[in-house]
């Protein structure tokens, strides 16, 4: 008899994310004592046999890689997808593109999990996941798929997992290089900074954000709560939105905050939106109010006022996670890799040479007038 996972979790009346943990040895300690010796004596009681290492390890270049791709409007995320997918080719694997929408309307990390393993055509094959998913069900979708036998790489959530997690992860070190761009604000003399940030943003940028008030000593001496420099835009907007949210976010900030002079902002579109904002109310960039991006697309060095941005090491993290993948399935069987790859503040007149003095007129006034 084969004994699947949903056989056991249905006996202990428990999910079968938790079975999984539960039977997995760098997992169990997750599960409640008593959940854990229920889980393992129906398991045992069933004849499992748990053994996924010697199917999804060391299975040479016959394996295929479905790579789950969120398709949005955002230019980045895709630019990102589509250069893993090139490196995956480059690197002689067979991969496939599965879209993540098609996914995550399943809901649950069991339903997911068996329609990925449904959608290969070969029995075991290795998948890396590029998607803004919650963590906790990417976390218990890795140990799910592990458990059938099938590799993980998580490349480029905004979140690494858990050292349990058993999956390779891969990422941009988005809390870095938020700390540096709000540092390099602070040494061009800027003391009020602004964080105009989407809701799915709030990880790396904030904490970044954060991390550089606190260790340049700047948070305790705000004239107001850090939390009123902070306006959230909508959770990973359209493009034409993203414009619009940023248009709005940094009018309101100003309206809220006018001692502010500078502001971060969670990507290159939300910036380009304040710019607007700001000229809407007779600001100009950079000499009342210092201006930094996140992304580095394309028409960043091309605005009138050239943006100060952070860059995407697309190629970087692409080439390497197709290395993590080779030596996967070269028989690799060292521990789980959790990588941050560094991303690079590009410097440009949207933050001039530093702040510059007062400015020239009441800012509440005029905002407040718009």
């Amino acid at each position: 008899m084969n004994v699947r996972l949903k056989d056991i979790a249905r006996q202990a009346g428990v999910s079968e994310a938790t079975v999984s943990r539960a039977l997995s040895p760098s997992r169990s300690s997750m599960v409640r004592a008593e959940t854990l010796a229920r889980i393992r004596r129906i398991a045992d009681a069933l004849g499992y046999h748990h053994n996924p290492h010697a199917q999804a390890l060391a299975i040479g270049r016959s394996a295929v890689v479905s790579l789950v791709v969120a398709y949005t409007e955002d230019y980045m995320m895709n630019v990102k997808a589509l250069r893993l997918h090139s490196a995956l080719l480059d690197a002689g694997l067979q991969a496939q593109i599965i879209p993540a929408q098609s996914l995550q309307d399943l809901g649950s990390a069991e339903k997911i999990a068996a329609s990925l393993l449904l959608s290969a055509p070969m029995a075991v094959a290795i998948r890396s996941l590029a998607t803004n998913w919650h963590l906790e069900l990417l976390e218990d979708l890795c140990g799910i798929l592990w458990d059938r036998g099938v590799y993980t790489l998580i490349a480029d959530h905004h979140q690494l997992p858990s050292d349990a997690v058993p999956a390779d992860a891969i990422s941009t070190d988005r809390v870095r290089a938020a700390e540096a761009a709000v540092s390099h604000l602070l040494k061009l003399g800027h003391r009020c900074i602004g964080l105009l940030a989407s809701a799915d943003q709030t990880f790396g940028r904030i904490v970044g954000y954060r991390r550089a008030l606190d260790e340049h000593g700047i948070s305790e001496r705000y004239e107001q709560p850090i939390d009123q420099y902070v306006e959230y835009a909508p959770e990973r907007p359209y493009l034409s939105q993203a414009v619009q949210a940023g248009y709005l976010a940094a009018q309101d900030l100003l309206r809220r905050c006018p001692e502010v002079t500078a502001l971060f902002c969670g990507s290159d579109l939300v910036a380009i939106g304040a710019m607007r904002g700001l000229a809407n109310v007779g600001l100009s960039v950079p000499a009342d109010v210092a201006i930094v991006g996140f992304n580095d697309e394309p028409w960043c060095s091309h605005l009138p006022v050239p943006l100060t941005t952070i860059g995407q090491p697309v190629e970087q993290l692409s080439a390497r996670a197709a290395e993590m993948l080779r030596a996967r399935l070269a028989g690799d069987d060292s521990p789980w890799r959790r990588e941050l790859v560094p991303m690079p503040l590009i410097v440009r007149e949207s933050c001039g040479q530093g702040l510059v003095g007062p400015r020239r007129w009441p800012v509440q006034e005029a905002v407040e007038s718009s």
